[in-house]
């Protein structure tokens, strides 16, 4: 009967503490605007050398703003999916003419990466 227990108080435990992991971040925390850092991959595997001031904006009207020393370089439209991943799922920025990428949030940082090969991975830091 204790082992029983035992076992019920741990698997109560351990399910409270993978809500809270999931929790921190949801897909609406990508929303904003996104100051570049730095990228890498690409098929010299050097990232894309940006120099100028790059900033992502995602707007809850879901477009997506690509500006380089603010002239508009890219602009899209897209939608958050999950896909999965084998036992995973991952989620998903689905651009609507552009390449879809994998998005990672860590705090206020925002890693994409593209979903084809040679594709390029960046980091996004959230603009104060």
């Amino acid at each position: 009967m204790l082992n029983r227990l035992f076992l019920f108080f741990l698997i109560l435990l351990s399910c409270k503490t993978s809500k809270n992991v999931s929790g921190k971040n949801s897909s609406r925390d990508i929303f904003g605007t996104w100051q570049y850092k730095e990228s890498s991959g690409g098929f010299t595997g050097k990232g894309t050398a940006w120099q100028v001031p790059v900033t992502l904006n995602l707007t809850k009207e879901f477009i997506y703003e690509l500006k380089m020393d603010q002239k508009i370089i890219e602009t899209d439209q897209f939608k958050l999916t999950t896909k999965s991943h084998g036992e995973d799922s991952i989620r998903i920025m689905d651009l609507n003419n552009g390449i879809d990428k994998h998005y990672r949030l860590s705090g206020d940082t925002l890693f994409l990466d593209e979903l084809v090969n040679d594709g390029y991975s960046y980091v996004f830091l959230r603009k104060k």
